[in-house]
């Protein structure tokens, strides 16, 4: 017999673990936020990505980890400048 329970228990403390590590410049707000995600979280990601290639800067300007927080700013004034070339 499967125990769901068990496996809800270790994933969530898996799924915890993972976010943890990674390079932040590519996830999505609600996730340094510590808030619910879904399938647009990972779209944000994949955008994070498509911006890199094309811009070679990332949309974060700044992310900060203080006290158990995530502070960050994101900056679009690439896009102001490519729409003027």
């Amino acid at each position: 017999m499967l125990n769901i329970r068990y496996l809800e228990k270790n994933t969530d403390e898996y799924r915890s673990q993972i976010l943890r590590k990674g390079n932040n410049y590519y996830v999505a707000p609600e996730i340094l936020e510590n808030k619910a995600f879904n399938e647009k979280s990972d779209l944000f990601s994949l955008g994070c990505c498509i911006f890199y290639m094309v811009t070679t800067t990332f949309p974060y300007k700044k992310i900060e980890y203080r006290k158990g927080k995530y502070t960050y700013e994101i900056d679009l004034s690439i896009l102001e400048k490519l729409k003027e070339e």
